[in-house]
């Protein structure tokens, strides 16, 4: 995929627990996915992180998508205010789309983790 062309020079680190899952949602699935490409773009442009690390797993039919980020870290509630920060409120949209629940911790030179549940399939 050409997004993932755009993570060179970064750390990257998946965990896969999705393997063994038989189900699929292709809607779903597709919202995920551009999910999972506006966070990376996010963490690209701004984050000015080093490591990126992104788990995913299924644990009583909900999806876990765990992402993590070495950066510089912001403050999450004031820039969900602004309406400036279209990646994140496009993230948070997608989210909703599909019925989930994102909880965003971060914090100034520690890096951000976003933790994203899902109903799933």
């Amino acid at each position: 995929m050409s997004w993932l062309r755009k993570i060179e020079g970064y750390t990257l680190q998946v965990t896969n627990d999705l393997l063994h899952v038989n189900t699929t949602s292709p809607d779903k699935d597709l919202i995920i996915l551009r999910l999972l490409q506006e966070i990376i773009n996010n963490i690209i442009k701004h984050a000015q992180a080093s490591t990126i690390q992104i788990d995913t797993g299924l644990k009583n039919d909900f999806l876990l998508l765990t992402i993590k980020e070495n950066g510089i870290g912001f403050d999450y509630e004031e820039a969900r205010k602004r309406k400036s920060g279209l990646g994140l409120n496009s993230i948070q949209k997608r989210v909703e789309m599909i019925n989930g629940k994102i909880d965003v911790i971060s914090a100034s030179e520690k890096g951000t983790s976003i933790f994203i549940e899902i109903p799933y399939p």
